[in-house]
């Protein structure tokens, strides 16, 4: 249908299971895999010390046109915020990730946060379009990106790193607060 073999879809299928996107079950062939509420948790903690780090790099190396990228980046997703559209605050929120990835200049963390970015993602939307997310959040998640591009205009590596932790430990409270109480039954209609 889409003039591809089947080895490159197999292909793709295997470097989305690596991630952890999908599953191969037997006897059925590939799903998307269930959320789990132990993974949100271990993967907030990873993302957590990364994106610190990767703040702190983004102070200490950022060129002048990544910091106007990341400012950019910024101004979008405050107005997709504002527009309250998921989709695009979502995509403006992940382009904002992208500068300040790009901008930490290490390969080999970009490599590491994709991997997490990857599983991130599911759990974004999550928290990002639910119906019980509150404006208080929204406001204090954009006064956070605020100040953490601030302090990486100024240079400030051990500011960028401190509230690039502190965003992603609301972030990961908001999710928690979001999925807490919700029944197994819920959670398989929020997966289908």
């Amino acid at each position: 249908m889409f003039g591809v073999s089947r080895t490159v879809v197999r292909e793709a299928l295997r470097q989305i299971e690596a991630e952890g996107l999908v599953e191969i079950v037997p006897n059925r062939g590939p799903v998307v895999r269930m959320l789990k509420h132990e993974e949100a948790e271990d993967l907030y903690r990873i993302r957590e010390v990364l994106e610190g780090l990767a703040a702190r790099l983004c102070a200490e190396k950022a060129s002048p046109d990544s910091v106007a990228a990341l400012e950019a980046a910024l101004a979008d997703l405050v107005r997709a915020s504002k527009d309250g559209n998921g989709p695009s605050a979502m995509d403006a929120k992940n382009r904002f990730y992208d500068c300040l990835y790009s901008g930490a200049s290490s390969e080999a963390l970009g490599t590491m946060l994709s991997v997490v970015r990857a599983r991130i993602l599911q759990w974004r939307a999550v928290g990002m379009t639910h119906p019980r997310r509150t404006r208080e959040r929204l406001a204090e998640s954009l006064a956070n990106l605020r100040l953490l591009v601030a302090a990486i205009r100024h240079g400030d590596g051990n500011g960028a790193e401190t509230v690039a932790r502190a965003e992603v430990c609301s972030a990961a409270e908001e999710l928690r607060r979001l999925i807490v109480d919700r029944s197994p039954s819920r959670d398989r209609n929020a997966a289908d």
